[in-house]
């Protein structure tokens, strides 16, 4: 009997969203404007409160002449921009971001939502995303192709160069990001349109002005929309928490031990949770039968579930 061997390899986080695309909420073509447009209205607006500015927020969207359900949509904000040397990370590599690690309430979470757009825009059309990005504290505007390399999650850029950056009335903008990608998509209007969640986007961002405008493929407008803004009270800062003890489970419990730097235990539970005083953090290790003195990296397992129970 002749033994074949399988060919295991481990794919990488971009080759599998690469084949799972619906994961992402490209699973149609009316879904996956929606979702491109959703993705990057979210990354604008968190940008834009994380600066303390008034968010100001234009999608276009036009069809591509000739190209059967091709579109191409444009976003661009007037947030702080993104620094230069991480375009190309936030652009083109899955799970990169800020805020994956912080227990904070923000839109975008995981970092994975504006590269999902770049990787279906290659995955469908072959063709880059354009991006534009300028900071207030540099002269110049930084402008580049970005795409994936699926099998390395990183970025593909081409055609960087530095630019001043003008709006439609001949001003240099100061600070913002432009995006502009091309997508198997089809527009349209209704109660599943990017139509309808702009509208409803601004219902719960009182603070954001919003427009959309978009064309046909002979440059014919056929469906817009402007809402601005009906308050200039930006949100409240969000600010990072540490967990819950009640939220804790034992795996993650037990890598929370590993990884402390604390010598004690009260200092663990006060430095690491909220809600834990110095007489709640000596009640739990009294329940728990574990010495205040211990090292996290001393419990183990058994003690550990012991702990999570007198939580």
């Amino acid at each position: 009997m002749v033994s074949t061997r399988s060919k295991m390899q481990q794919a990488s986080i971009s080759e599998f969203f690469e084949k799972n695309k619906h994961f992402l909420g490209f699973d149609t073509l009316n879904r996956s404007i929606i979702t491109a447009t959703k993705e990057s209205v979210d990354n604008s607006l968190d940008a834009c409160e994380e600066a303390r500015l008034l968010p100001d927020i234009h999608i276009e969207i036009r069809k591509v002449k000739g190209k059967s359900d091709e579109l191409v949509m444009i976003s661009q904000d007037n947030g702080p921009g993104i620094p230069p040397d991480s375009i190309t990370k936030v652009f083109g590599s899955l799970l990169f971001g800020s805020r994956f690690h912080t227990i904070r309430q923000t839109r975008g979470q995981q970092g994975i939502g504006i590269t999902g757009v770049v990787m279906y825009s290659q995955l469908t059309t072959g063709k880059k995303t354009r991006v534009i990005s300028k900071v207030k504290q540099e002269a110049t505007a930084v402008y580049v192709d970005i795409g994936l390399d699926t099998k390395k999650n990183k970025a593909i850029s081409s055609n960087r160069k530095r630019n001043h950056w003008f709006n439609s009335d001949g001003e240099i903008i100061e600070h913002g990001v432009k995006v502009q990608a091309h997508m198997k998509a089809k527009y349209q209007r209704g109660k599943q349109s990017v139509h309808q969640y702009l509208r409803m986007t601004s219902i719960v961002n009182p603070h954001a002005s919003l427009s959309l405008i978009v064309y046909d493929e002979d440059g014919a407008v056929i469906d817009e929309g402007d809402w601005p803004r009906v308050t200039d009270v930006l949100p409240h800062p969000v600010k990072e928490i540490r967990p819950h003890p009640h939220g804790q489970e034992i795996g993650s419990f037990q890598r929370f031990l590993r990884d402390s730097v604390e010598r004690k235990m009260t200092s663990f539970l006060r430095h690491n949770f909220s809600g834990v005083s110095m007489r709640a953090a000596r009640e739990i290790l009294l329940k728990s039968e574990i010495d205040e003195s211990r090292k996290p990296g001393s419990i183990t397992a058994p003690e550990a579930q012991a702990m999570l129970v007198a939580f």
